[in-house]
């Protein structure tokens, strides 16, 4: 049962930031995968995206998991698999260097 509680404020408080471009979500392709990247920061993912939209010459914004109602991380992840994707990346900088960290499906 504390488990539960955790969890649920865990993910009550926990945001997620994701990368879209024209509304749709942007992949990256590192080591032969190919997924979406999500970070806890907004910092970090606003960052990420001004680098991507020099390297790949769209406008990629960052996008806030949940702002929709019935919007989930879930939902994402399988509509990204859906979509060919068979890795999830989670960002985070360490100093000026983005450090990108696969989990394949």
């Amino acid at each position: 049962m504390i488990k539960n509680r955790r969890k649920k404020k865990r993910e009550e408080t926990e945001r997620v930031y994701i990368l879209l471009c024209d509304g749709h979500v942007q992949f990256v392709d590192q080591a032969g995968m190919t997924g979406m990247v999500w970070s806890n920061s907004y910092d970090d993912a606003k960052r990420f995206a001004s680098e991507m939209c020099n390297d790949e010459g769209g406008k990629v914004v960052v996008g806030e998991i949940g702002t929709v109602d019935g919007e989930t991380v879930e939902g994402h992840l399988m509509a990204s698999i859906e979509s060919g994707a068979n890795a999830v990346f989670g960002l985070k900088y360490v100093g000026d260097k983005a450090m990108l960290y696969p989990r394949r499906f």
